[in-house]
């Protein structure tokens, strides 16, 4: 019975060395919480100053540092942020490897709309490699990170319009101009001096 108990787990500990050992996530992507099938939006029906608020209330609420922005220009870089750290380990040692991602975001005003597009870098170090940073050439993660601040910005762009701004535009073009008096009792403004009449 001790044998067969030992041979049974000399078997278990060779497979599970010569299998890849045990893999698992010290921290997940934020990718990891996209929803399935979400598909990005990219023009957004606000003014152009709502739109890059939002955009940069996303990335404080995210935690997202910002390293430069430029509002005339419409862009916005982040710092690299920590993503996904997996492990492994086994009969010969643990590795594993740590991804770091940023964002380049531009904006574009069109006729009735504010364009966003967003570009996820994402690079990758490797434990047993000295500690050095490379890029990953891997652009499903890269998409799949620059959905998931798409799909942030939706949300937080939910229920907003720029409706009540052009009730206001239209009331004050609406709103007829004074006439006014001068000391000089000249007639200032579109209208015609009443004294010519």
């Amino acid at each position: 019975m001790f044998f067969y108990s030992k041979t049974l787990l000399i078997s278990i500990v060779l497979l599970f060395g010569l299998s890849g050992c045990v893999s698992f996530d010290v921290n997940k992507s934020p990718a990891s919480s996209l929803t399935n099938g979400f598909v990005a939006k990219k023009d957004y029906s606000l003014s152009y100053d709502k739109m890059w608020d939002v955009i940069k209330n996303v990335l404080d609420n995210e935690r997202v540092p910002i390293a430069n922005t430029d509002k005339a220009e419409g862009r916005i870089t982040t710092e690299y942020v920590k993503g996904q750290q997996s492990m492994s380990i086994g009969l010969l040692g643990a590795w594993g490897h740590t991804l770091q991602h940023k964002y380049s975001i531009s904006l574009e005003k069109n006729s009735s709309s504010v364009h966003v597009n967003i570009i996820a870098t994402v690079e990758v170090q490797e434990a047993t490699q000295g500690g050095g940073w490379r890029p990953l050439g891997s652009p499903e993660k890269a998409k799949a990170l620059e959905d998931w601040l798409y799909e942030k910005i939706e949300k937080a762009t939910s229920g907003l319009s720029d409706t009540n701004e052009q009730e206001n535009n239209q009331s004050a073009a609406s709103v007829p101009k004074k006439k006014t008096k001068s000391r000089k009792n000249k007639w200032i403004g579109n209208s015609t001096n009443p004294s010519e009449q």
